[in-house]
């Protein structure tokens, strides 16, 4: 790809993600997966989730993401040894997950699964496939250490039908869609119990120069840098139907200052949530969701941006949703057993 294109790539997407390598999220505590391949096979079922997210709704040509991502254990039988106990009561959907989690066993397994992410900034586009693998290595009989890695494809494009200049007869600009691909590499470690979450990874990690120039200062940058995630939650129970989860995530972007997201999710019953994330000098998210049965859950989520950006003073908001399937689920309670 020329170097000039390159540039003109980079003055889109700066203008449009400001500075963003990778798509934002903001439903990541629905699906951690899109952080860490540690997750693969966390779950005793098969986990299918599809997420669409439509970021500063109203600009033309603003970013739009959508995903489809699956993972699921590699044992055809439970990743629990699960013996019911006859003597307590479990007409409520609380109590029977707390039954079915005090009478199990954790196994170590292993774990595959896989991904396909599309992102369009305009004229710019991005897509992403990835193949990832984890090990799942119980440590005690309520905590398991997890590594994963996944290997995929980045495909970048520039398509020149859809930028407007100043000469039309540029000659260093052709027709059509101009291409760029680069290795993706990731790796990630997750500790888990039934009360916690602990992780982190390291994305694209096979770097290969794709430039750009950042609109703020004018550098010139590299979206296949590296980028490092670590995150981390815990579950706090009521002894009522509640339970209330906060997080915190720390991204890390190669050649750009740490961030942070801060976030709390509230359970009623495991049946429907709500919460909020701050975004450090960024936007605020609010979302919810709930369990339609024991297979289908869908969350919704807004964010309001209070950054200085001109983009958050003319747009409408981001919009995201997802929609998460559970095959092959023998348990049928109405939340994670892991994850929440």
């Amino acid at each position: 790809m020329p170097k000039f294109a390159l540039i003109v790539l980079g003055l889109l997407l700066s203008l449009l993600a400001k500075g963003q390598y990778r798509p934002q999220h903001s439903l990541y505590l629905l699906n951690n997966y899109l952080i860490t391949p540690a997750l693969t096979g966390i779950e005793s079922y098969g986990d299918l989730k599809a997420g669409y997210r439509s970021q500063w709704t109203g600009l033309k040509g603003a970013p739009i993401t959508y995903y489809l991502s699956y993972h699921m254990p590699l044992q055809n039988s439970s990743l629990r040894t699960y013996k019911p106990n006859p003597t307590k009561r479990s007409g409520k959907v609380r109590e029977s997950v707390e039954v079915m989690q005090s009478n199990t066993q954790l196994k170590r397994h292993h774990g595959v699964g896989g991904s396909v992410m599309a992102d369009r900034h305009g004229s710019f586009q991005r897509t992403e496939v990835n193949a990832s693998y984890a090990y799942h290595l119980p440590l005690t009989r309520q905590i398991t250490a997890s590594l994963g890695a996944s290997l995929g494809l980045i495909q970048y494009g520039l398509d020149y039908n859809k930028i407007i200049l100043a000469n039309p007869n540029d000659p260093f600009l052709a027709n059509g869609l101009e291409r760029q691909y680069q290795t993706s590499l990731n790796l990630g470690f997750w500790l888990y119990s039934s009360k916690f979450y602990f992780g982190g990874s390291a994305a694209q990690l096979l770097k290969e120069d794709v430039l750009y120039v950042d609109a703020e200062n004018g550098n010139v940058r590299n979206a296949g840098a590296a980028n490092f995630f670590v995150t981390g939650g815990y579950r706090f129970k009521t002894d009522l139907m509640w339970d209330f989860i906060p997080s915190i995530l720390v991204k890390r972007l190669e050649d750009s200052p740490v961030t942070f997201d801060a976030a709390i999710k509230t359970i009623y019953n495991r049946r429907v949530w709500a919460g909020g994330v701050y975004r450090n000098n960024e936007a605020i998210v609010v979302f919810a969701g709930g369990a339609i049965n024991s297979n289908l859950d869908f969350t919704y989520s807004f964010d309001y941006g209070f950054s200085r950006s001109q983009l958050d003073r003319y747009s409408s908001g981001s919009h995201e949703v997802v929609l998460s399937v559970r095959l092959f689920y023998h348990h049928k309670v109405l939340c994670p057993d892991q994850l929440w």
